[in-house]
């Protein structure tokens, strides 16, 4: 069986994240994954901390930084773990709910730099016509709130931050009354984060294809805390 870690910070780009790639992989190497889909935030709050939210800065430049964390995780992990792109992207006019979007392609984020400039409800469909999958992140986090079932594909019922109340209770009973898709994550940001969420599977993910296939198929067991429920 294959471990797959669906929602992973690096500190090369996420505010948040403490935790760089070499110590990433080093990490999940050893609690034994074979993939991580790293997640990093996207958001105006994000390239404002980092001075690229100026009108006068391009777009292009803003989507290089993102891309940077990605490929520093890569290179950090070359022959030992498999790495793909994910994002956790936060709109204005979602206020602070979090959106993991499986199937996100660097091709996608330079030809929608509108896309921030939406909310959930309207970008639900383009991402779907790009054929990504809408997963809400720890949707039921103090300040969070959920979205209408229509407007995504899943939910993260099991987010392992010890830093946050994600309430993973409510959020599996939310997605089984909507039959929605059930995802789980570390959401490892530091190095006191020990990796204890994904997905395992009898064959190894390694393209963002085989996730999105996966993930719609149900091909997979939750990883909770480190264990796999019965």
């Amino acid at each position: 069986m294959y471990k797959t870690e669906l929602h992973c910070h690096s500190a090369e780009v996420s505010l948040c994240g403490k935790i760089y790639s070499d110590e990433i992989v080093s990490k999940y190497v050893e609690a034994g994954y074979t993939t991580v889909c790293l997640t990093n935030h996207f958001s105006e709050s994000m390239f404002k901390h980092k001075r690229l939210l100026m009108s006068d800065v391009p777009w292009d430049e803003k989507v290089d930084y993102f891309m940077h964390g990605y490929h520093e995780l890569c290179r950090a992990a070359e022959g030992k773990l498999n790495i793909i792109l994910g994002i956790e992207m936060r709109f204005q006019e979602d206020g602070a709910n979090d959106y993991l979007l499986i199937g996100i392609t660097e091709e996608f984020l330079r030809s929608n730099p509108d896309i921030l400039d939406k909310g959930m409800k309207f970008a639900s469909q383009r991402f779907r016509d790009a054929g990504m999958l809408i997963i809400q992140a720890h949707p039921f986090r103090d300040g969070m709130k959920i979205m209408r079932p229509e407007y995504i594909d899943g939910i993260e019922i099991y987010n392992g931050h010890i830093g946050h109340d994600s309430r993973n209770d409510v959020a599996r009973h939310w997605a089984e009354k909507f039959d929605l898709i059930r995802t789980s994550g570390t959401d490892t940001h530091r190095s006191i984060h020990i990796p204890c969420g994904g997905i395992l599977t009898e064959e190894p993910i390694l393209t963002s294809e085989q996730l999105l296939d996966t993930l719609k198929s149900g091909r997979y067991e939750l990883i909770c805390d480190g264990t796999v429920p019965k």
